[in-house]
């Protein structure tokens, strides 16, 4: 079973990662890949020039991992790939770049079948005050609801190829217990 949590930036996923390992040994816990390609984190939006070399690094490693691998627990998805490059796409006024985004989704689209393949995914809300101990982690309220709009739209796109997506709220705690009580039909 693959588990993903996707949400905005600063919704929990990391936290509920490492809870979630606690719970379940056996399962990897696989880090943000972000901060394996990200230099700075302005290359994160589509008019820095590290942009298009840091999506598709990240994009590939995060495909690679999700078709390739069993039994983790990952605090990004195709949930998120997808919400950052619609982000970026509905922004975006340079055909070059809009190009290259288009093209990235085409590419993620021919993986979800096989990213929602015994997968299930958590969906985070914004519910707490973006923690900026992170220096990567882009810390504006605005853009976390920018991409909290695209994520619920992900999610749905998801959802409508079968995708199993729970959302899911509430203190670390609570999320906890929500998921255990939902992994249990599962695992």
């Amino acid at each position: 079973m693959k588990i993903f949590f996707a949400g905005a930036q600063g919704t929990g996923k990391s936290t509920l990662v490492e809870e979630l390992g606690n719970f379940l040994p056996e399962y990897e816990q696989k880090e943000s890949s972000t901060r394996f390609f990200l230099k700075n984190k302005e290359d994160q939006h589509f008019s820095s020039p590290g942009y298009q070399e840091f999506e598709l690094r990240e994009s590939l490693y995060c495909l690679n991992n999700y078709v390739n691998t069993n039994n983790f627990i990952s605090c990004r998805s195709i949930i998120d790939l997808y919400a950052y490059l619609f982000d970026a796409l509905s922004k975006c006024t340079d055909t070059y770049i809009s190009i290259f985004i288009e093209k990235m989704i085409s590419t993620i689209d021919l993986y979800a079948d096989l990213c929602i393949k015994d997968a299930i995914y958590f969906y985070l809300p914004i519910e707490f005050e973006i923690n900026s101990n992170n220096p990567l982690r882009d810390t504006s309220k605005v853009f976390q609801k920018e991409i909290d709009k695209q994520m619920r739209y992900s999610s749905t796109l998801i959802s409508s190829k079968g995708g199993k997506i729970y959302t899911i709220t509430g203190t670390v705690e609570e999320r906890i217990e929500k998921i255990k009580k939902i992994l249990k039909n599962y695992i």
